[in-house]
């Protein structure tokens, strides 16, 4: 049941972050923003949801910072899917890191429905 899935979107830009956080709400999930790296950090690790949006251009602790201190935080946090939507089209740096596991990547600008599509798929993927 989609409402018992918690996502947290992070996002600074206002615009994106309502558009993805609607979309998602009104899929039935539940789901909460942040704005920045260490709001993100501090959410993951009081109420670990089941999946974070990530953009990577955040200020001061950005997208990539956050991936690392996530999966370095414990198995608690090392388990959540992070989904990546960023502008940046080059993803080697996170590819190639073996601890930076569970991470998928979604290109700016999107459609609407393709994003729904693919947090469904991370979703119905991290049940089995």
């Amino acid at each position: 049941m989609r409402t018992e899935k918690k996502i947290l979107v992070v996002e600074d830009d206002p615009h994106i972050n309502e558009l993805i956080f609607n979309l998602l709400t009104t899929r039935g999930y539940s789901v909460a923003s942040a704005v920045t790296g260490e709001e993100a950090v501090e959410y993951v690790k009081s109420k670990t949801p089941d999946l974070v949006v990530l953009d990577l251009l955040l200020p001061k602790l950005d997208g990539w910072d956050v991936c690392k201190v996530l999966r370095g935080a414990g198995a608690k946090t090392a388990k959540v899917p992070i989904l990546i939507v960023s502008v940046l089209s080059r993803f080697d740096s996170v590819i190639e890191d073996p601890e930076l596991t569970n991470v998928s990547f979604f290109s700016k600008p999107f459609e609407s429905a393709d994003l729904v599509k693919e947090v469904d798929r991370i979703l119905d993927e991290s049940r089995q």
